[in-house]
């Protein structure tokens, strides 16, 4: 879920501000409460899940970079013609 918000989640004015940031750190939180905790043991007879690509090997997860380039380039804008 935290590639799909860092793809989708920046794309609104309030998620931009409000939503996006405060759910990637809440993701952050709950991951290393996760690694805290004992590696999981398999259960006889049944299969274990595969836990995927990390976060950073996923290509959506680069596409955050776009707003968050375009608002250093807003702030950069404010800061220099406030001077």
């Amino acid at each position: 879920m935290t590639t799909k918000t860092l793809w989708q989640g920046w794309w609104g004015v309030g998620s931009l501000v409000f939503g996006t940031p405060f759910a990637l750190v809440s993701n952050l939180l709950a991951y290393r409460k996760l690694r805290q905790l004992q590696p999981a043991v398999p259960v006889h007879g049944r299969r274990q899940v595969p836990l995927g690509k990390p976060i950073l090997r996923r290509p959506p997860a680069y596409v955050a970079l776009i707003p968050l380039i375009w608002a250093a380039v807003v702030l950069a804008h404010v800061v220099t013609s406030a001077l």
